[in-house]
């Protein structure tokens, strides 16, 4: 009888040769485009991947089922209207004739965009063991049993201490910019070293070390000192527009409090309302923030048109993103050679300091594929990318390959889920979630190895040393 991890592998490549085979019939007669079809295939495939996902893992809200969906709805948000045949929101790739954008084009976006998640999740069910778990990662196994509740809130807090007036300024100037020129043109227009711009993002690292120290029950004193800086941080951050990073701060907080629960329908359900509210006010913020919503009447008017949503305008707006895929596949190879990975192995050097031996740093110049992207098209505002794109953008149609190893990140990232005994370990996911998991669906590779490395591995491995040497 066939178990359900080989039913899922076996859907799993009928899917892709689906895909395949509809990729052939576009690329042949690029007249029978059909974006409907195309983006109804996608939401077939996106069911099928966490349909398959409850029936083979120990359970649905996992590391990888984040990272999947997340990857979905950045690169086909807008095809989950267009496969309603509905318009996709105010940035509609479909309906804006400004880019041009063929159907083909757009097709053949979103099947790249399929065949890459298929890939994806084939590697990722095919390391499962019939248990439906994977085989414990061995990482900090050396302080297995020593008690490490110490070192994690000290050196939380101590984070926090350090980050906290630089946030405070960089927020306050990027607000003042925000002010001035608005949303999408301030980062264009930002004055602040990228040095103490990169040092406040510890806050961030901090508030999780010690909302994870809180629930283990590590933290006796000064609770409401967590609480309060972080309502603090997300007040900030929703001023600023920062939407995904609020997000993913929030699915890090649900992995901390349901680590060792299963959730239960009435919370999944709950969940999904919340998720809609969320979206909604996420746009509504946005509005306001660009002063098209000025007061309770306007966001009236705003919510009672029948042509507007703000859920629709949400999802099209993080699913705008496969505009960059879209110009990658314009641009290669018709007018530039495929990278063949050099862009993901210079983006290894960024962690080493500029020294003087360059007056820009490598990474910075191959490896920051949104600003190429930018300056390619000529733009006064970010492109954006995806690591979708940087696969097209390094190896062509087969740089779906490239998912076999963003798979094993996400085996390596279900592993750490369910080693949840050790702290370290347990606590090296909660970072990577709540800190670079917007960076590892929405931009280069170079966006988002740097901050693993700074903001989640190093804090992880000076946490360890330090256990370490009292071990010794």
């Amino acid at each position: 009888m066939i178990n359900n991890k080989s039913l899922t592998l076996l859907i799993n490549t009928i899917f892709l040769v689906v895909a395949l085979i509809f990729l052939s019939i576009y690329n042949t007669n690029t007249n029978l485009a059909n974006i409907e079809s195309i983006s109804v295939f996608g939401i077939l495939v996106i069911l099928f991947i966490v349909i398959s996902w409850r029936y083979v893992y120990f359970r649905v809200f996992s590391p990888y089922i984040v990272f999947v969906c997340s990857l979905y709805l950045c690169l086909c948000g807008q095809s989950v209207m267009w496969a309603l045949n509905m318009e996709a929101g105010f940035r509609d790739l479909r309906e804006n004739s400004f880019w041009g954008i063929k159907k083909y084009e757009i097709t053949n976006g979103l099947l790249y965009s399929y065949l890459c998640l298929l890939v994806l999740h084939f590697t990722t069910v095919s390391y499962l063991r019939n248990n439906g778990h994977y085989r414990q990662v061995k990482i900090f196994n050396k302080i297995d049993g020593i008690k490490v509740g110490k070192y994690i809130v000290n050196f939380g807090w101590l984070l926090v201490f350090v980050s906290i007036v630089p946030y405070l300024f960089v927020s306050y100037m990027q607000y003042a910019v925000v002010s001035k020129v608005g949303y999408i043109d301030q980062y264009a227009n930002m004055n602040v070293s990228s040095a103490l711009s990169q040092f406040s993002d510890y806050l961030c690292v901090g508030i999780l070390m010690l909302l994870f120290a809180k629930e283990r029950g590590m933290i006796t004193k000064y609770s409401i000192h967590v609480y309060i800086i972080t309502l603090l941080y997300l007040l900030i951050e929703l001023q600023l527009g920062h939407r995904t990073p609020i997000i993913l701060f929030f699915i890090a907080i649900l992995f901390i409090f349901f680590s060792k629960k299963n959730i239960k329908l009435k919370w999944v359900i709950c969940t999904i309302i919340i998720g809609f509210v969320g979206m909604a006010l996420m746009r509504c913020v946005v509005l306001i923030r660009e002063g098209t919503i000025n007061d309770l009447n306007d966001l009236l008017v705003f919510l009672g048109d029948k042509k507007s949503s703000p859920v629709v305008d949400f999802l099209g707006d993080i699913g705008w993103n496969i505009f960059s895929l879209i110009n990658v596949q314009r641009l290669i190879p018709a007018h530039y050679e495929y990278s063949n990975g050099f862009s993901y192995l210079i983006s290894l050097t960024s962690i080493f300091p500029n020294l003087g031996f360059w007056e820009e740093h490598p990474a910075s110049v191959y490896g920051a594929l949104g600003n190429w992207l930018q300056r390619e098209l000529g733009l006064s505002f970010g492109a954006g990318f995806t690591p979708i794109a940087e696969s097209f953008y390094n190896f062509g149609w087969l740089g779906i390959l490239v998912f076999y190893f963003w798979g094993r990140f996400c085996i390596f990232l279900n592993q750490l889920f369910e080693k949840k005994n050790n702290e370290l370990s347990f606590l090296l996911l909660i970072i990577l979630i709540g800190v670079v998991f917007k960076s590892a669906v929405r931009s280069s590779f170079l966006a988002f190895f740097k901050p693993a490395f700074f903001f989640c591995f190093l804090p992880i491995l000076l946490l360890y040393y330090f256990v370490s040497i009292r071990k010794n």
